[in-house]
């Protein structure tokens, strides 16, 4: 029981684009960044799919953008 849920949780896209979020936050504190991702999810296959992703700079100059990797 204990196990599928795990496995549920992490299956589930809001909890994987929080767990993205976290990350981001973290390496923007870290660098002085800004990494912004509006939705990540991630596959049993292990294909990762990540929606609306944007990396600023400290200069808030645009690094990298796409809709969708």
């Amino acid at each position: 029981m204990l196990i599928t849920s795990f496995i549920l949780l992490i299956t589930n896209s809001r909890f994987q684009t929080s767990l993205a979020n976290k990350l981001a936050e973290e390496i923007n504190n870290e660098f002085g960044t800004e990494i912004v991702i509006n939705k990540a999810t991630l596959s049993y296959t292990g294909k990762v799919d990540l929606r609306d992703f944007l990396i600023r700079d400290h200069k808030n100059d645009t690094l990298i953008f796409f809709k969708n990797l």
